[in-house]
């Protein structure tokens, strides 16, 4: 074998790494001086890969026994199906794909495609989406789904049904059939459906008969607009599905349904939770406004609450009229109440009410009037007119005594609502700072932005009022809004401290905080949330640990993407330095607010899209880190 020093003695040394041609007699000395050294590399060429060889026998050999030793294979099978339960996605109901739970653990082994398949709780809920394209496709995805739901057995299901709207004009109606079918077998055990297809689907979907449905506990009716009007077409009558015959659904949704929900006949007494909403993102065309028969007259929403006494909770928009329906001997609901009568809802924790404004001088039903909702907890409150209305023309509300500051009021339990959502725009500051001096157990305040005006506002009315007209419309955010919030200083002074319910402290207990299209200071936020942790300190109040700030600042025309971020951050630092565990701050840009952008949705070369319908952050218009306070 050639040493070190041989290896670095050549004759041809001298012309390593230059274009030097050799001529006959040196070619041949070449190749008889590389004849061993070529002899020498084929010898440890030909080790190396018996050693490589070695090595990947013992790393095997290794791997096998070092898996038999794994603590996932001492695993209990109970507790190894618990933890599959968590795998399952958290955003959105599973998906037949195979880079998600459940079926993504069907491919990691024999022995956890077999625990898998015989769990029947990591299958109860399935988002399906009606496949379209090629026949064979369709089929294939079908008895996907057939197999997806023959796991279940008999646990209770949990289904969401999707389809293009307006429909794959290549689908049958034999094939919206067939695909039924597949539903058929397991309609004693389905728990919670909701239907967002089109009409034609749900018009099979109707027609189809189900034995019973013993179990179902929640209907969701989504987009069903009655869109094809071709001649001979007959509408479907959503109110009249079979689906309402179960005998035990305590929770609806109506949402985008041309249709009057109130024809249903569905037991009213048994129903907790109930939904009449409008999204314009489900309108096959661009329209603003809502549905006639998703927005509801206060009349009409009262003679909801009569029918529906365990409530616990309810979203509703309420109509721009106060005309009650023609209800007829088709209706369910019971005649028409007295609303000078006080009506008690009990159990009713949850409101979210887009109320509406109407002309005073035409005494219109309002909805909060004679209300006690001794046990609401959350609230949201929008107020909205519809400016095709006559009443568009209607005064703003009264300053002194708004709608819900008089539904406060006239409360004859104690208030005990927790979380709060507001416009910012349609109630006065006073009014507000005297809604929440009745709200002494609020720990959650969200003051939305412009982006849900009221009614009443003119476009551009705002650049000629003035300060004090503004703040007798509006709540206005600023540095003497904040004030509100601060402690006294004698309350953090030296000498006894009481605890947060013998003191004088607005809001003792709130702790979470977004404002929308603020006027804030950095340094009116720093002494609010110094203040607030002083007091805590003290036990006088909660700790302020979340904040969502949009502050007026101008933004740089050009600024790197972290730049924003690292500006932030001596303030953020200064906050969490005073336990505030999530803090969001923005500034403003020529625009808008400064937000991300979100990538749309992939497409599938294969036609189909196993999360096609799901809503997205840009369907709604808003950012994902607004999602948590949604």
């Amino acid at each position: 074998m050639l040493d070190d020093d041989q290896t670095d003695f050549s004759p041809f040394r001298q012309h390593f790494g230059t274009n030097y041609a050799p001529c006959e007699r040196e070619l041949a000395q070449i190749d008889s001086l590389l004849e061993f050294p070529r002899k020498q590399l084929s010898e440890l060429t030909s080790k190396i890969d018996d050693l490589l060889q070695q090595q990947k026998r013992l790393k095997a050999f290794i791997s096998a026994h070092e898996a038999l030793t794994s603590p996932v294979r001492r695993l209990p099978r109970e507790i190894l199906q618990e933890i599959f339960l968590h795998c399952l996605p958290s955003d959105h109901l599973p998906i037949l794909c195979r880079r998600e739970a459940p079926l993504l653990l069907t491919r990691i082994c024999r022995h956890w495609r077999d625990l898998a398949q015989s769990t029947p709780s990591i299958w109860s809920a399935l988002r399906i989406v009606v496949p379209s394209g090629h026949k064979d496709h369709r089929d294939f995805q079908r008895k996907r789904i057939e197999r997806w739901l023959g796991y279940t057995k008999s646990v209770p299901l949990t289904l969401e049904i999707w389809s293009l709207d307006p429909p794959d004009l290549s689908l049958s109606p034999e094939f919206d059939e067939a695909f039924c079918a597949v539903i058929h077998p397991h309609a004693h055990h389905i728990h919670s459906i909701t239907l967002d297809v089109s009409d034609q689907f749900l018009k099979v979907f109707a027609d189809s008969t189900f034995v019973s449905w013993p179990l179902l506990h929640k209907v969701s009716i989504i987009r069903a607009v009655n869109w094809d009007q071709h001649p001979g077409y007959k509408p479907i009558e959503v109110p009249f599905l079979h689906i309402w015959d179960a005998p035990n659904i305590k929770k609806v949704a109506w949402n985008s349904v041309f249709d009057a929900f109130m024809y249903t006949c569905v037991d009213w007494s048994q129903l907790e939770e109930a939904e009449f909403w409008d999204e314009p993102s489900r309108h096959l065309v661009d329209d603003p406004y809502p549905s006639p028969f998703c927005e509801i007259s206060a009349r009409d929403a009262r003679r909801i609450l009569n029918s529906a006494p365990s409530l616990r909770k309810l979203r509703l928009r309420i109509a721009s009229h106060d005309d009650p329906s023609d209800m007829g001997p088709d209706c369910f609901l019971d005649p028409e109440p007295d609303l000078s009568e006080t009506l008690v809802m009990e159990d009713l924790t949850s409101l979210h009410l887009w109320d509406s404004y109407l002309d005073p001088d035409s005494s219109p039903t309002v909805f909060l009037e004679n209300l006690q909702l001794p046990a609401l907890e959350h609230l949201t409150y929008m107020l909205w007119n519809n400016n095709e209305n006559e009443a568009s023309s209607a005064p703003q509300p009264s300053t002194d005594n708004p709608f819900l500051l008089r539904f406060l009021r006239t409360q004859e339990e104690y208030i005990g609502i927790t979380k709060l959502t507001i416009n910012a725009t349609i109630i006065s500051r006073r009014g507000f700072l005297d809604c929440l001096r009745l709200m002494p157990e609020l720990e959650q305040l969200w003051l939305r932005d412009r982006s849900e005006r009221a009614g009443y506002d003119e476009p551009g009315q705002d650049d000629v009022l003035t300060d004090e007209e503004k703040l007798d419309r509006e709540v206005v955010p600023d540095d003497e809004f904040l004030k509100f919030f601060l402690v006294p200083e004698s309350e953090t002074g030296q000498g006894e401290r009481g605890h947060c319910e013998e003191v004088k402290i607005s809001c003792p207990r709130l702790q979470s905080m977004r404002v929308d299209d603020s006027q804030f200071s950095f340094e009116a936020i720093r002494k609010f949330v110094e203040s607030r942790f002083d007091a805590a300190q003290a036990d006088l109040c909660a700790f302020i640990d979340r904040l969502f700030i949009d502050f007026p600042i101008d933004r740089p025309i050009f600024v790197p993407r972290s730049a924003e971020r690292l500006a932030m951050c001596p303030l953020e630092e200064d906050l969490r330095d005073l336990w505030v565990d999530s803090v969001t701050v923005r500034l403003r840009n020529e625009t808008g607010f400064a937000g991300r952008r979100w990538a749309d949705r992939k497409k599938k070369d294969d036609s189909y899209n196993p999360k096609m319908g799901l809503p997205t952050f840009l369907d709604h218009k808003i950012k994902k880190q607004d999602a948590p306070w949604m």
